[in-house]
């Protein structure tokens, strides 16, 4: 039977710990215990590097606190764990293939070349023309490649070795975490006094939040009776009488049909309640002011039909750039360290939409009252998958409906003065997004794989619409990024809801997710995701509301693993009541989880480094060396994060990695190599750090 032992941790100033194997009883050098049983964590190499390769950390200077460290002894892996470990770093590899961040695997000079692009089975690819040959920038994956990686992972993550193993890991994860906090609250608690920030003046960011629901339902009945009591607002109305001219106050009071002093919160009809729970139509239903359609359209949309006849900005949408506005300057007033990543829709119905968005946006920018372009937002762009509803009406087939989602992002890279407006607002979107029901069941592939140009009726499978999305995106990154310009991430819904599939699909082609709470159903994909570190922005008062009450959500076991997870609103109009939404999510979560003032940090850390803002803006938000692993990068002036605690999750992140390693090789030790200690000293080293994980994100 293989054992495993604790071993004394001789790092800096670390307390040393010793093993009583009677009474199975931690003894720490202060004379203080706590009962624990034979932990197995490893020692932790990149999964899929050459150890050769890899940098070692530089142990830290000042840390002072106990940590228990427990390495398998000889002979610790069985045969079936190597296997698991094999196929772990393949897939591990797997996903490199499908990353922004790799090298163009064909030279590209922009100098003297004509370059084009052209659409061929739903992807764009960019070519280049050096006399008579054409030569295309970047290889992209195919869809049958695609499918093969999806249902060897898929496959994989239903294998039951794999499950076993990795249900393993993580409960040995979630155990160090309750150690750590156990032996070391009071270290981090007295840490903490002594910063000069707190959690209210650290920075953080809502990485999930859509513009058509970033108010609060008593921001919005302020606003309507704000509009309503404006006599001079009017609107012409299109196909009655003409096109008639009516005030603000006459259109909603004859929508709701009682006066405007009797509107209420209750009447309004915007928050979710019990009836949205597994109901998406509900759900959506809720967007609609007083139940009216109507009303949604002129207050909650860009592109409504009704006409502002006396706006000096934009004719349409007028009402809906002014209370985004307002919700921008609350949320700086109110706390001037939250920042937004909210999403606008494009639909994919003509290729006109990105053009009439971005005079939107530029129009409202034209105003410093109603500008939405900031320092403290960054916007991305949501694709409904609402496909199966245009097509044989706006678009006839699925080839068609990409052209129009991506071939003016194309152009405008291309030339900018193509689309003059366009290319204003690329510079303030940061990423892409996927939204719809997940719940409606679909199988992991489509059974009957079409062409784009083929596919003219019914709706595409989840894994079909993102290998879409994702090779478009892919394309275009790479094109922008010859021309000098900042990168586009993709950041789908997956996981809120419905089949586990989903997030397979997104551990593949995601940059991060939304949601994932489904991840909890699938030991094999949570410590893929915990290997691979993708960033989760989860929303627990929407899942409540929708899918999981909050008592069962998987965040706070999440969090305690060391996943890459943050907090995130979702939709404040249904979810949340105060002026603070993204403060009122971090403070239900500190209760419901039992968050302390350092997991809040931590979590607020991770969403900075998950959003969007650039390099340079991480930088003064988290320190100027915010990239580097554990307490050489946390700058806890700034991040209020202890420093023994970002040592700890690093250390059990390279341990874990680093058994992955051990065993898809086959070893039974951990490697041994010679590092050099910042003040130039020699020493040995067990724990090699994965360097290229750690370099700074400069897109």
């Amino acid at each position: 039977m293989p054992t495993s032992k604790v071993i004394v941790v001789k790092s800096t100033q670390v307390a040393p710990c010793e093993l009583h194997s009677t009474s199975r009883e931690i003894v720490l050098q202060d004379g203080s215990s706590c009962m624990g049983g034979p932990l197995q964590v490893n020692i932790n190499l990149d999964a899929y590097s050459n150890p050769a390769l890899l940098a070692p950390l530089p142990s830290q200077r000042g840390l002072n606190y106990r940590r228990v460290s427990i390495h398998e002894a000889r002979g610790n892996f069985l045969d079936e764990d190597k296997d698991t470990c094999r196929k772990m770093s393949n897939f591990l590899k797997l996903r490199k293939k499908y990353r922004n961040d790799s090298e163009a695997q064909n030279d590209f000079e922009t100098q003297n070349k004509k370059i084009s692009f052209v659409l061929e089975d739903g992807v764009f690819h960019v070519y280049t023309k050096n006399g008579s040959k054409n030569k295309e920038i970047i290889n992209i994956p195919t869809v049958s490649e695609f499918h093969n990686d999806l249902r060897a992972l898929w496959n994989f993550c239903c294998n039951g070795a794999a499950g076993s193993f990795s249900l393993k890991r993580l409960q040995i994860l979630e155990k160090f975490y309750e150690l750590h906090t156990l032996m070391n609250a009071d270290i981090e608690r007295e840490g903490l006094r002594n910063d000069p920030v707190d959690f209210f003046s650290i920075f953080k960011v809502d990485n999930h939040i859509h513009a058509a629901a970033m108010m609060t339902g008593p921001h919005l009945l302020r606003f309507i009776r704000k509009k309503v009591m404006d006599e001079s607002e009017t609107i012409k109305i299109p196909g009655r009488n003409g096109g008639q001219v009516v005030t603000v106050k006459q259109f909603v009071e004859e929508q709701v049909g009682i006066p405007e002093q009797f509107f209420t919160l209750d009447s309004l009809n915007v928050q979710g309640d019990e009836t949205v729970f597994e109901r998406f139509d509900n759900f959506n239903a809720h967007y609609n002011p007083f139940g009216k359609g109507t009303l949604r359209d002129l207050f909650l949309k860009a592109d409504g039909p009704y006409q502002f006849t006396k706006s000096d900005g934009p004719k349409y949408g007028k009402f809906f750039g002014e209370i985004i506005r307002e919700v921008l300057d609350e949320t700086e007033m109110k706390c001037n360290t939250v920042l937004l990543e909210p999403r606008l829709s494009i639909y994919g119905k003509s290729e006109d939409e990105w053009d009439n968005l971005a005079k939107w946006m530029t129009c409202l920018a034209g105003d410093e009252r109603t500008t939405l372009f900031n320092q403290k937002t960054k916007w991305l762009i949501q694709f409904p998958r609402i496909f199966r509803f245009i097509v044989g009406k706006s678009v006839k087939d699925f080839q068609e409906y990409v052209n129009n989602l991506f071939k003016p992002l194309f152009e405008v890279t291309l030339c900018p003065q193509s689309h003059p407006h366009l290319a204003k607002f690329l510079e303030h979107v940061v990423g892409f997004d996927s939204v719809d029901d997940e719940s409606p069941f679909d199988e992991l592939l489509d059974s009957n794989v079409r062409l784009p140009s083929q596919f003219t009726t019914g709706s595409p499978a989840y894994s079909y619409f993102a290998y879409y999305m994702w090779a478009n995106i892919f394309s275009l990154n790479h094109l922008r990024k010859q021309k000098g310009l900042h990168l586009f991430s993709f950041r789908p819904h997956a996981g809120e809801a419905g089949q586990v599939h989903h997030l397979a699909t997104t551990f593949l082609l995601a940059d991060g997710i939304n949601h994932g709470i489904m991840l909890k159903s699938n030991h094999t994909l949570t410590y893929l995701y915990y290997l691979a570190q993708i960033g989760m922005s989860i929303s627990p008062l929407s899942n409540h509301a929708l899918f999981l009450p909050i008592e069962k959500n998987p965040f706070g076991r999440f969090h305690a693993i060391g996943l890459n997870v943050t907090l995130s609103t979702d939709d404040p109009l249904q979810f949340h009541n105060t002026s603070e939404p993204l403060i009122e999510e971090y403070t239900t979560a500190s209760k419901i989880f039992k968050l302390s003032t350092a997991d809040l940090a931590e979590i607020a850390m991770r969403s900075v480094r998950q959003s969007g803002w650039s390099h340079q803006d991480k930088c003064e938000m988290l320190g100027s060396l915010y990239y580097l692993p554990g307490a050489q990068g946390n700058d806890k002036s700034k991040t209020n994060i202890p420093l023994c605690r970002s040592d700890f999750r690093y250390v059990c992140f390279r341990e874990e990695t680093q058994t992955v390693w051990n065993a898809s090789h086959g070893l039974d030790r951990a490697f041994k190599s010679k590092s050099i200690e910042r003040n130039g000293t020699e020493q040995n080293s067990e724990i090699l750090c994965p360097e290229e994980s750690f370099t700074p994100n400069r897109k």
